[in-house]
């Protein structure tokens, strides 16, 4: 009887140890190469008929390709929502922007705590800050408009939007606020830009303040319909919004409309997907590694992204990579 008893004891511990060993092995899957198996997680976008949706639905694709059957649960959000969420382990993927993950993961500009589960995948676009005013307004430069209190009827996009809180930085460097700019004249539309084309061809606006792509197709048809010039920003008022907002400094090229005779010095946010801390480092490697593989499909999902690449996925990120997406990269020579 004792011999049993120690038997089935043996046995029993046998099984705890390999039930033990499964689990760990679950909690823990391999990275590399060698491991084709599918995922399933959730992602934040934007709203249900928006770039970002177009954008989530390219990289649940990508995702797809390279790992088949994998499944991406794609959910509305916002730039600062989403960012919110992914800092509280949430969810496991979402897209926002470089410096809202920014100011969430350090505690700054709009958030008021550290958001520090934050951690990015991949960068796809940039957004960049595009100042034009019609060309029977005698202006250049972002100095001469706060310096000679220009007035203007200026569209900046609604407030929480990427465009106003641009302009409400860039007048920051300055000393001012919006108030200041409407106390000397101003008109400052905050409805959005749904309607800016019409209302710079009724005469309702002659400036806008504009953070998006470039070229933007709003921009374009406002050139084709006016004429229009872009106004250029001082670049050490960018500099320092660079470095509390976390924008990065970029160049327009002249090339982007046919009323630029020079390239533009800007600052632009870049459209990102970003990751919870929480997610394991396997499926965020075959995240980063399903977007690398499939460039080419990702520059037909959308103009905005056409011309991503390899090395542009890792451009503009102001917050830690996860560390499944740094293994990737640095394996695939994209990072040191």
């Amino acid at each position: 009887m004792k011999k049993i008893k120690i038997m089935v004891c043996v046995l029993a511990c046998m099984s705890l140890l390999l039930a033990t060993g499964c689990g760990d092995s679950e909690k823990a899957p391999a990275i590399g190469a060698e491991d084709n198996s599918p995922v399933t997680v959730s992602m934040l976008q934007g709203s249900s008929q928006g770039l970002w949706y177009i954008i989530g639905t390219g990289i649940a694709e990508a995702l797809n390709r390279s790992f088949e059957g994998s499944v991406v649960q794609l959910m509305p959000g916002t730039s600062t929502a989403n960012a919110i969420r992914l800092g509280k382990n949430e969810v496991e993927f979402g897209i926002t922007h470089t410096n809202t993950s920014f100011e969430a993961y350090n505690g700054t500009g709009q958030f008021l705590e550290k958001h520090e589960a934050l951690r990015g995948i991949a960068v796809m676009y940039p957004s960049m800050a595009q100042f034009i005013v019609t060309d029977d307004i005698n202006l250049k430069t972002f100095d001469e408009f706060i310096e000679n209190k220009v007035k203007l009827n200026i569209s900046i996009g609604a407030p929480g939007s990427g465009s106003y809180f641009q302009f409400e930085r860039i007048l920051e460097g300055y000393g001012l606020t919006i108030v200041d700019v409407e106390a000397w004249g101003c008109s400052v539309d905050t409805k959005g830009f749904g309607d800016i084309v019409e209302m710079f061809q009724s005469g309702a606006l002659n400036a806008c303040l504009v953070t998006t792509s470039a070229p933007s197709n709003e921009i374009v048809q406002i050139g084709t319909n006016n004429k229009v010039h872009m106004v250029s920003f001082n670049e050490d008022i960018l500099a320092a919004m660079c470095d509390k907002y976390g924008y990065t400094m970029i160049d327009i090229s002249k090339d982007a409309y046919n009323f630029m005779q020079e390239d533009l010095t800007t600052c632009a946010t870049y459209t990102m997907l970003g990751a919870s801390s929480s997610v394991d480092d396997a499926t965020a490697y075959k995240m980063a590694k399903s977007l690398a593989e499939n460039i080419d499909y990702l520059q037909t999902v959308h103009s905005a992204i056409k011309a991503i690449s390899t090395e542009s996925l890792l451009e503009g990120m102001r917050i830690p990579f996860h560390p499944g997406a740094e293994k990737y990269y640095k394996e695939a020579g994209l990072m040191d």
